[in-house]
């Protein structure tokens, strides 16, 4: 039963290396989401053996960080992953401000057509 178990993580192991491009940082949630992996304890258990054959690094702290086809994670790897996290949240703001500037401008062209004037310009004051 164990046998087949560690035979099915290592196939498990194989195709995780074939569909996921090589030398990427990722985080262990991520790579999961990728992979379409619901059970992520059972990814980390894959990927720690993929560790001990020499095909994959780990590097864990607040996210368990991953790259595949590797065994080193370096301070590059890790400033440019920090670059991307933190280019992700800058474009949700974006989107969020993007989007409560149409909400107030389509507020603002309600007042206007309610000929409500002074509405209007208090309420561009605030845009």
């Amino acid at each position: 039963m164990t046998r087949l178990f560690l035979v099915s993580l290592q196939a498990l192991g194989n195709k995780l290396l074939a569909s996921v491009s090589y030398k990427q940082l990722l985080a262990l949630t991520e790579l999961a989401a990728l992979y379409g992996q619901d059970d992520v304890m059972q990814l980390h258990v894959v990927v720690c053996g993929l560790c001990q054959q020499g095909k994959a690094a780990m590097k864990e702290g607040s996210d368990v960080l991953i790259k595949l086809g590797d065994t080193h994670i370096s301070e590059i790897d890790l400033g440019v992953y920090t670059l991307k996290c933190n280019e992700q949240k800058l474009i949700r703001h974006l989107e969020q401000v993007e989007a409560e500037k149409q909400k107030m401008v389509q507020e603002a062209r309600v007042y206007a057509r309610k000929n409500m004037r002074h509405a209007v310009s208090n309420f561009m004051l605030y845009m």
